[in-house]
């Protein structure tokens, strides 16, 4: 989350600004260029090992853990939401984390033998600094795993009251193949939070 907002950041006011306004970058990319990344967040083992050649060497990561990280990362431009995280991770994170992530999928992907949520942590304020005040502070760690923290709650300070139980209402009638109520509620949650990525993938393949 903090890589995200440094990210946004330094795309308004950093050296990634300082970027995007150079006469070769706007001749290629347009005015409106800003350098994007998502996250795929998950859990478990991976193998650690040297691949290259004898003028460079890379450190590489390898497991189904690493692929399962990997396919969040791209649902992230699916979906258009900046940070997923696998239902595996999200149940061994603070409980608090349910306060501030909601569920966007439920995939079957190659290797994994039962299918998986997707849950997606908006971003719809951008805070400066963000987390240096709780992360960095020697003293102060045991806040890091708070998600109800009053920094993290900042980054979603404009989220419509309504939204999150929209979007639950909606998305479990998604599940169950309700897609007259599903539609309603997505539509309903699109309104709530224009622009909302999720919504309006799932609106398009019903």
């Amino acid at each position: 989350l903090r890589c995200q907002l440094d990210l946004e950041e330094a795309n308004r006011e950093g050296e990634l600004r300082e970027y995007s306004t150079r006469p070769a970058v706007r001749q290629r990319f347009g005015d409106a260029f800003a350098v994007k990344m998502g996250f795929g967040m998950h859990v478990g083992w991976a193998v650690e090992g040297a691949i290259g050649s004898s003028l460079k060497i890379d450190a590489t990561y390898l497991s189904p853990h690493v692929e399962m990280s990997d396919r969040l990362e791209a649902a992230s431009k699916v979906f258009g939401t900046p940070l997923n995280i696998s239902h595996w991770l999200r149940n061994l994170a603070s409980p608090s984390i349910t306060g501030v992530t909601r569920p966007v999928a439920r995939l079957k992907a190659d290797g994994v033998s039962s299918p998986f949520d997707v849950f997606a942590l908006d971003v719809t304020d951008r805070v400066s600094n963000f987390g240096r005040q709780f992360c960095d502070a020697e003293d102060s760690k045991g806040d890091f795993v708070d998600w109800a923290h009053a920094d993290v709650l900042k980054v979603q300070a404009s989220l419509y009251p309504l939204f999150r139980s929209t979007w639950k209402q909606g998305y479990e009638a998604f599940l169950k193949g309700d897609w007259a109520l599903a539609r309603k509620m997505f539509a309903e949650a699109a309104r709530l939070k224009p622009g909302d990525g999720p919504a309006a993938y799932l609106l398009s393949v019903m």
